[in-house]
């Protein structure tokens, strides 16, 4: 009996270690998946030679930094491309202007995806990093108008013989839902503050209004002008020349992009490399590094003696109240970070870098607010992005000092709040009926199930116009520039700008990105050495998965459910009232 037992306590201790060990070497796979995913290309191992390239290798997102991606994320979606971050290659291109084994840069274009602005921020870093002397070239298949904005940076710039180039003007669509509703017996109940709100438009319209339309066609004009801009200084081609190749779409294939002088010269990847050795002064295959790898060799030798820190906060996404596992902008928990920054006196400045639609009308101003107290402590700079409006322009407003580039999409100062009227849909199409107990007449009102009675309808278009008066008194008293309620309801309606018009109306100080900013908060800081420090901090790969585990149930379950049945299951929620009150970018907007 007793070698019985000795037998079962040691397979237990046995099957307990060994499913012990397993877990953790899981948790390390799992943790290991969501902190490294990257690209073939992008992976390096031992010290960096002399006479290396550094390639930065575009297949995928460019965002304002990398973030590691969430362990459900990792497991679903593995192949999507790997993130780029904006802050982290741009700190890396001022690394490898100065590391004499850096000889050249070579961009490799395979699936850019990113907005404008953060496009024209990491092309000046370039033009900062060829005042070295060092060479720049540009490689791809087929080059977009947003690749070529980047890519005109180089001294060669080469496309593949068979390869495309495309060159016919922007656009952005929208999608309208208004036949949609109808079919559905969905009635939607809008309420709204500017003539340019446009939000809502998809669900009561089948067409933009002209309104919308106008000030679409405004935004596409400011960024083609960048773009255009950046093609005739390295084309020689005017203004007007290039409009003209636009119109008639006569640059498509390679060899009509050579000929107008967009690429100087038509090769494959391994004629660039020949080119490579040559620049680099190397007789075998170019010595690659890529930018991953010179960042984490920046940040692991990384050592200063300053005592003083400018904080630089990113903030990405809708604004809400509540903390979405990390998605999107959270008023509670970025206001807890606000104050913990305002409390460490090593902090002498902070820069709050937005990109957001907006969202919560009632988040924003708590950010707001906590971003007033902060700056009564120190001072505070805003550095936007490629969108930075309505909510995501009210949270800034209380900043001392807002850079935008010009590209970046601003404005959007205006207030909607829209509601559906279900009750028809679930009665006559599902076969299910609701009843309601309640003691007082408009205690439902947020069930929203049923039609809005008129008297209700009034009094949250009351609410909607008395945001809207909030929201112009916010940008009155943070923009100096402005000087009254009328200046700034002029220009606000709900309105949506591009950086270069905000700067002229007032709305922003100055153009520039994360780097003019964080100068920018030293300065008014009184600093001159000084560290820069990444907020949210990171966690570890460990700390990220058990922070997942809890919820990891519900992100799974999203995996498989469809975005737009996501989005229409949301709708169904019961919210409260000031969580439907939105100030929103009255649309999404994707420029190709």
């Amino acid at each position: 009996m007793k070698q019985f037992t000795k037998v079962v306590f040691a397979s237990m201790m046995g099957t307990c270690l060994a499913l012990t060990f397993l877990f953790f070497m899981t948790i390390g796979i799992f943790a290991g998946l969501a902190g490294s995913k990257s690209s073939p290309e992008d992976f390096d191992s031992g010290k960096i030679e002399e006479k290396s390239v550094l390639k930065i290798h575009f297949n995928g997102p460019l965002k304002d930094h990398m973030k590691r991606r969430d362990l459900v994320s990792s497991i679903f979606n593995y192949d999507e491309p790997p993130v780029s971050g904006l802050f982290e290659i741009t700190k890396t291109l001022e690394k490898a202007a100065s590391d004499d084994r850096i000889t050249g840069i070579l961009l490799h274009f395979e699936g850019l995806q990113s907005g404008m602005a953060n496009i024209e921020a990491l092309r000046r870093a370039l033009v900062n990093f060829k005042a070295s002397g060092k060479f720049v070239m540009a490689y791809s298949e087929v080059y977009s108008e947003k690749a070529y904005m980047l890519a005109s940076v180089a001294d060669e710039v080469v496309l593949y013989p068979k390869g495309y180039f495309e060159w016919d003007g922007l656009y952005s669509k929208r999608s309208f839902l208004k036949n949609t509703m109808k079919k559905l017996d969905v009635v939607p109940q809008v309420f709204r503050v500017g003539k340019f709100k446009s939000a809502i438009e998809p669900l009561i319209s089948d067409k933009m209004s002209e309104a919308s339309r106008e000030q679409m066609d405004a935004m596409l004009t400011g960024m083609w002008t960048q773009v255009v801009g950046y093609a005739s200084e390295k084309t020689g081609k005017s203004v007007d020349e290039l409009n003209t190749l636009a119109d008639d779409m006569s640059v498509l294939f390679a060899k009509n992009a050579l000929e107008q002088g967009f690429v100087t010269m038509l090769g494959s990847f391994e004629e660039v490399e020949e080119k490579l050795k040559e620049l680099s002064g190397v007789e075998e295959k170019p010595k690659y590094v890529s930018w991953r790898k010179l960042y984490k060799d920046l940040k692991d030798n990384e050592s200063s003696d300053s005592v003083n820190k400018v904080a630089v906060v990113f903030t990405a996404g809708g604004i809400g109240t509540e903390d979405r596992d990390g998605e999107g902008i959270s008023s509670q928990s970025l206001t807890k970070m606000l104050h913990k920054i305002r409390r460490d006196e090593k902090v002498k400045a902070v820069v709050i870098r937005v990109n957001s639609p907006g969202g919560s009308a009632l988040a924003s101003d708590v950010i707001w607010t906590a971003t007033n107290w902060l700056k009564e402590s120190k001072p505070v700079v805003t550095s936007f992005g490629n969108v930075a409006a309505s909510g995501g322009y009210y949270m800034s407003a209380g900043s001392q000092y807002i850079f935008a580039e010009p590209t970046t999409i601003t404005g959007s100062i205006g207030v909607f709040g829209v509601t559906f009227a279900t009750q028809k849909f679930w009665n006559d199409n599902i076969g299910m009926t609701f009843d309601t107990v309640k003691s007082h007449k408009y205690a439902d009102m947020e069930q929203l199930k049923r039609k809005l009675l008129p008297e209700e309808g009034q009094k949250i278009q009351t609410m909607i116009d008395g945001i809207y008066e909030d929201f112009l008194g916010v940008v009155v008293n943070g923009r100096q520039s402005l000087e009254n309620r009328d200046a700034v309801h002029e220009i606000a309606q709900g309105r949506v700008w591009v950086g270069s018009t905000a700067k002229e109306l007032g709305l922003v100080d100055e153009l520039g990105g994360i780097d003019e900013a964080v100068a920018k908060a030293a300065e008014m800081a009184n600093i001159t050495e000084y560290d820069v420090v990444k907020y949210p901090k990171e966690l570890s790969p460990y700390e990220e998965f058990f922070k997942q585990m809890s919820d990891v149930s519900v992100s799974i379950l999203s995996q498989w459910v469809p975005e737009p049945l996501q989005k229409l299951i949301k709708s169904e929620e019961e919210l409260s009232l000031h969580e439907r009150v939105q100030m929103r970018l009255p649309f999404e907007v994707e420029v190709n």
